[in-house]
């Protein structure tokens, strides 16, 4: 009886995990489609689009800031800054993401990449 009990709540909490990792992905997926399209065309794109897109990633960051995928979700969500010229923002945001993901060198020098074409673009 007692290994019936643990078997199920072993399948209840595996379940439970993959419904999350599951319920992320998807977020993601759809989340980045809309982003897909911004980028594809942003000045043909209203600011209101990209603040709905922004807002779709801001919202996987609420369901679970540790999730594998998170570099990639913040990183995104300044590209969108950085899409809709609101380059302040976008620094912050680049800024943000350098001193998480110190330790991983392709994203800071994105980062720092477009953080200087915010004050070109800026004429600074």
């Amino acid at each position: 009886m007692v290994k019936l009990f643990i078997l199920w709540l072993t399948i209840i909490i595996f379940l439970t995990v993959c419904t999350q990792e599951y319920k992320l992905e998807r977020m993601y997926y759809f989340a980045n489609k809309d982003y897909s399209r911004i980028a594809q065309n942003p000045s043909k794109i209203e600011p209101t689009q990209i603040d709905q897109t922004i807002g779709k990633f801001e919202e996987i960051i609420k369901v679970n800031p540790d999730w594998g995928g998170i570099k990639n979700v913040r990183y995104t969500i300044a590209h969108l800054y950085f899409l809709k010229k609101d380059y302040k923002k976008a620094r912050e945001k680049f800024t943000k993401i350098i001193q998480d993901f110190s330790y991983q060198i392709d994203i800071c020098l994105q980062a720092r990449f477009f953080i200087g074409l915010t004050f070109e673009n800026e004429n600074k």
